[in-house]
């Protein structure tokens, strides 16, 4: 932590402070700095699709790149650095990663809910409680949280939903286990509360909640069905260490068929 004035302009010759803050971050970089001289080992940049949001870079790749040797080049490297750095902006915000997962979690809502419809739409005329919610660590929160979605069937504004819902969250890791037991509390499916008759996860990998769901599973004496869809591909790295479970499947979400399989 900074408590010098915070960032400044960087120049050659500049004198390192110590401010005495709390460590966030340290790296070894003395193998670059034998190899390439000059090292500009990182970067902090505002996140072009979310500007109350820092985005962390490690351009130790890009410092070697630029070749530089001397102290007095810094300024050139730096300059090669950000250009390299902007161009990757540039096509990131061409395209949303988490896309698909929004499409996927639409499609899940619209196939669940189907049996509520009339029956001259194709429904069975019934109703059906399906609840849909994020969970995660909040953009300035310290701790999981989970939050509910309301979605209303219509495509293209529940996408809307979806994305708006899913910016409030930061990208950091959170259990598996402890996502799942924060869902289920706050559907009322806590021991001694309702059974689900299934959970659908849709993330970023294929983390599964192995220990929770065998938990929930023996409290409620149900083996209720249990499904992730990976939109990110993480799947194609793990798939032969998943969990051999009862009733539980894993799809990989780039694949257009992965909801009706389900």
């Amino acid at each position: 932590e900074c408590h010098n004035g915070g960032c400044a302009d960087l120049e050659g010759n500049h004198q390192p402070h110590d401010c005495k803050g709390r460590i966030l971050l340290e790296q070894d970089i003395s193998a670059p700095l034998k190899e390439g001289g000059t090292t500009v080992y990182a970067c902090l940049y505002r996140d072009p699709a979310d500007p109350q949001s820092f985005n962390f870079r490690n351009t130790l790749d890009l410092s070697l790149d630029s070749e530089s040797r001397v102290a007095a080049q810094i300024e050139q490297a730096t300059g090669i650095i950000f250009r390299r750095l902007f161009q990757e902006a540039a096509l990131a915000s061409t395209m949303d990663a988490n896309r698909i997962g929004y499409v996927r979690l639409c499609q899940l809502y619209q196939a669940t809910t189907a049996a509520s419809r009339p029956q001259k739409s194709g429904g069975k005329g019934e109703p059906v409680d399906v609840r849909i919610l994020l969970s995660g660590i909040k953009k300035r929160a310290t701790v999981p949280e989970v939050m509910e979605l309301k979605l209303t069937g219509e495509y293209v504004k529940d996408l809307e939903t979806v994305r708006l819902g899913k910016k409030q969250f930061s990208g950091k890791a959170v259990d598996a286990n402890e996502s799942l037991r924060l869902v289920l509390e706050a559907v009322g499916c806590s021991p001694g509360g309702k059974v689900p008759a299934g959970l659908l996860r849709v993330a970023n990998n294929s983390h599964i909640p192995a220990e929770e769901l065998t938990a929930v599973r023996a409290q409620t004496g149900h083996v209720f069905p249990y499904a992730t869809i990976d939109a990110r591909g993480h799947i194609f790295d793990v798939f032969q260490k998943l969990p051999d479970m009862e009733q539980a499947v894993f799809v990989p979400g780039q694949v257009e068929s992965s909801v009706t399989i389900l």
